[in-house]
This record gives structure tokens, C-alpha cells and sequence, in this order.
């Protein structure tokens, strides 16, 4: 699970890599929530997913995939 305390870090930390790759605010504010939602409701692994499954599917760039997945590891906390 994503660590609930550091929420707000996680979040500048993702929207910086994001923003960085030069994705405009429309899509980068709906791709942090649902990774947000993934990675502290369901679990770490199907938040991994599914931002390979964006990945796959060209909403992100290889990058901006291990950018992401750094960051979602480096959050990360067992429950």
C-alpha cells in the first residue's frame, strides 16, 4: 500500500515527474488521482499495473513509466 501519511508528498513528487514530461494539468490531475486510488485502496502490485497498462497503451512515455513505478516503490509501506 501507498504510505497515507506522506500522501502529499507522493502526490508534488508524481506531479513533477508528470509535469516535467510535459503532460498539461487535464491529464495529469485524473492520471495522480487513480494511481493514488490504486496504489492506498487496492495494493501496490495493481497500481504497478496499471501504470504499465498506461505505458502500453501511450499515455506515458518509458520514462515517465519508471519515473512513476521509482516513485510508487519508494512510498510504498506494508500494512
Amino acid at each position: 500500500m501507498l504510505h497515507a501519511g506522506r500522501e502529499a508528498h507522493f502526490r508534488y513528487d508524481v506531479e513533477e515527474v508528470l509535469v516535467g514530461a510535459g503532460m498539461e494539468p487535464e491529464e495529469w490531475r485524473p492520471f495522480l488521482q487513480t494511481l493514488w486510488a490504486q496504489g492506498s485502496r487496492q495494493g501496490i502490485d495493481e497500481a504497478r499495473a496499471w501504470v504499465k497498462e498506461q505505458a502500453s497503451e501511450g499515455r506515458i512515455s518509458g520514462d515517465v513509466e519508471k519515473a512513476v513505478l521509482d516513485l510508487v516503490r519508494k512510498y510504498s509501506t506494508t500494512r
